[in-house]
């Protein structure tokens, strides 16, 4: 599970990289890399409140995508290969 914020991401030893968007699913993605240097993607969710006030929150982008299982096995295929 990753931090959820930009500040706690950053809080816990992730370094921010670059904007991108998800290969499998063409969504809009932060990479970050963290505290071991695995480059993660994270997506920046907009959270509205009960009382209207809006919140971001982060999450490994790999729980939300549709493709995550595809590109799981393409990278273990691939990582087998080098």
């Amino acid at each position: 599970m990753s931090p959820e914020t930009r500040k706690t991401l950053e809080d816990a030893g992730y370094a921010y990289e670059s904007n991108g968007f998800c290969e499998g699913c063409d969504e809009p993605v932060e990479f970050w890399y963290d505290s071991t240097g695995l480059r993660t993607p994270i997506s920046i969710l907009q959270i509205v409140e009960s009382d209207g006030s809006k919140k971001e929150r982060s999450i490994n982008h790999f729980a939300i995508c549709r493709a995550a299982r595809r590109i799981r096995n393409d990278l273990r295929k691939r990582s087998k290969k080098d």
